[in-house]
């Protein structure tokens, strides 16, 4: 797959996408840093982009749709991510 030449940075996401990307990285035996964040702190840097991706005006969001994301994002990007790796 690669060469010992081959050096190359590769951000996963924390999601179901990731075990497809990883099996093929472990074919490489590569070097793993592993970046932390708290569903808080993604729902303050949330960005929304039109059907074309072309990002939109900045949005303030109400309690109620922070509440919605947090909620949201705690489940599929910590919640289902992390309970199939101990599940696996």
């Amino acid at each position: 797959m690669l060469t010992s030449q081959d050096q190359y940075i590769v951000g996963l996401p924390s999601s179901a996408f990731m075990d497809v990307y990883w099996k093929k990285l472990q074919m490489a035996n590569p070097v793993t840093t592993v970046l932390a964040d708290r569903a808080k702190n993604i729902v303050q840097r949330l960005e929304f982009f039109d059907q074309y991706s072309k990002p939109l005006a900045k949005m303030d969001l109400t309690e109620s749709e922070k509440t919605h994301y947090l909620r949201v994002i705690s489940l599929d990007y910590f919640g289902r991510f992390y309970l199939k790796q101990i599940i696996a």
